[in-house]
């Protein structure tokens, strides 16, 4: 099967192109869709412009990936076919990560002091008292 390549359109459509157009177009700003940063954790929509599931039966390619970067959820990752389908995969990213990411990350936390198993950089070091 051959690789299909398409670009995003300014009105969020897309469309196939040749591969030196895709190439040309590949470092623009048009790629990102939507990045929200929550704490530490990067949640980031990218058009990537390459049919992610080339074969599956659908005849719409999956062209965006939302990921989340950092946390417990890090490396999550949901693919969409339209620009709106990315918008809401994103909106739920950030949902999840907001409402447990968190927790989950804050348990982690505290089991390992229990197990006093953080390293401290010698700046965040807490002072002994004398």
């Amino acid at each position: 099967m051959e690789m299909k390549y398409y670009i995003r359109l300014p009105n969020n459509t897309h469309k196939e192109v040749k591969q030196e157009e895709y190439t040309k177009a590949f470092s623009n700003k048009m790629r990102i869709v939507k990045q929200t940063q929550v704490g530490s954790i990067l949640v980031s929509t990218v058009f990537l412009g390459i049919d992610l599931e080339p074969f599956k039966k659908s005849e719409e390619p999956m062209l965006y990936e939302t990921m989340v970067f950092g946390g417990v959820y890090s490396d999550t990752m949901q693919r969409s076919k339209t620009h709106n389908e990315a918008l809401e995969a994103h909106k739920q990213a950030v949902k999840l990560v907001k409402t447990t990411g968190w927790f989950y990350s804050f348990i982690k936390i505290i089991d390992d002091l229990k197990k006093n198993t953080t390293v401290w950089l010698n700046s965040d070091k807490p002072k002994e008292k004398k």
